[in-house]
């Protein structure tokens, strides 16, 4: 059996040229050589407070809920906003560990729904939780292909369980979101 061999012949400069800009343009590359970029900058005040957890990346910020030092709680319910228009919120809501929530069945609840979270999280028992260091929980926003310009983020309700088992309105800081 006789192989057939073919001669690769040498393209121009121009369709070499061409061939790449055709590339390129098919992979989503702007040109621009700008990465998409979602930024968060802490809120400046105490408190309760949404604050950017090292593990954040460029499209995607992982936020802490986290107490003021010292604070006893028995847990409490979350409801947050971001521009659905620019973000999506994680469908993940991850345990702080400021709370004991006891193994089995954890008393931790999430629900999105296109521009809004609610989350609610309380500890097992009824011994309050005093906070420290550690967050309440962690939620994340991922940026939406497009989205320029600052990205509105709000806690719009927040209530939480104190230690004598009254229920209290708590205010909390939220920083800057912004996508670049």
């Amino acid at each position: 059996m006789k192989r057939r061999f073919h001669t690769l012949r040498p393209l121009g400069l121009a369709a070499v040229g061409a061939a790449a800009l055709g590339i390129l343009g098919c992979s989503g590359a702007s040109g621009s050589g700008e990465t998409p970029r979602l930024g968060y900058t802490n809120p400046a005040s105490s408190g309760y407070q949404l604050v950017a957890d090292p593990s954040s990346t460029a499209t995607h910020v992982v936020l802490n809920l986290v107490g003021p030092a010292g604070a006893q709680l028995q847990g409490g319910t979350f409801a947050l906003t971001a521009d659905a228009s620019k973000v999506t919120w994680s469908t993940t809501v991850a345990e702080g560990g400021a709370l004991d929530l006891g193994s089995g069945v954890k008393l931790m609840k999430s629900k999105v729904d296109a521009e809004s979270l609610q989350v609610a999280i309380y500890q097992k028992g009824t011994t309050a939780a005093t906070l420290a260091a550690k967050p309440l929980f962690s939620v994340a926003l991922d940026l939406k292909a497009g989205a320029k310009g600052a990205v509105a983020l709000n806690a719009s309700s927040a209530k939480i369980l104190d230690a004598s088992g009254a229920t209290v309105t708590v205010p909390v800081a939220v920083g800057t979101l912004t996508a670049q």
